[in-house]
This record gives structure tokens, C-alpha cells and sequence, in this order.
């Protein structure tokens, strides 16, 4: 008797343990790296340079243009679609 009652207990225990990873795989995880990134810029933006922005607009403009800056400076001046390079190109007249 009291093994059926262990048996009975571990499955439970099991099935609860799986409908709590399955409830976990389906919520949306966030994105630390983006938002410590977009932190530190923040931070790096009023206190090195001075440069406080109000408007979360153009704050973010900036911070997409500061990442696109910064995965291009290194790039290939090769003139193909998709490279640092061309879409630099595209940019400016």
C-alpha cells in the first residue's frame, strides 16, 4: 500500500513538473542583452558625452543608428546587398 502511495505521489509530482516547463516553453523570455545594452548606452550617452535625450523617439533612433554604427565600422568595402558597405551606400547620396 504504501508503495502504491509513493508510485502515486512521484507521478503527480512528474506531471507537475512537466505542465510547469511546458507553461514556461510558451511564455515569451525577455531579452536582457538588448535592454542592458540599450542601458549602458544610456548611461555611457548622459554621463560620458552629456547628451541627455527626453523624447524616448529619438532616443531610440539614436541607439538603432549607434548599433548599426557600430556592427559596420568594421566592414569589407564591397559594394553586394546586405554588407555594411552597401547599405552605407544606399545612405548616402
Amino acid at each position: 500500500m504504501l508503495v502504491f502511495i509513493v508510485c502515486v505521489v512521484q507521478e503527480a509530482v512528474k506531471q507537475q513538473h512537466i505542465f510547469q516547463v511546458t507553461a514556461l516553453k510558451e511564455v515569451e523570455t525577455p531579452k536582457v542583452y538588448d535592454k542592458i545594452l540599450r542601458l549602458t548606452f544610456d548611461v555611457a550617452m548622459s554621463s560620458l558625452v552629456g547628451f541627455n535625450i527626453q523624447d524616448e523617439k529619438e532616443a531610440t533612433n539614436l541607439f538603432q543608428l549607434f548599433c548599426d554604427f557600430a556592427s559596420n565600422v568594421i566592414c569589407l568595402p564591397l559594394n553586394i546587398p546586405g554588407l555594411g558597405f552597401h547599405k552605407v551606400r544606399l545612405a548616402c547620396p
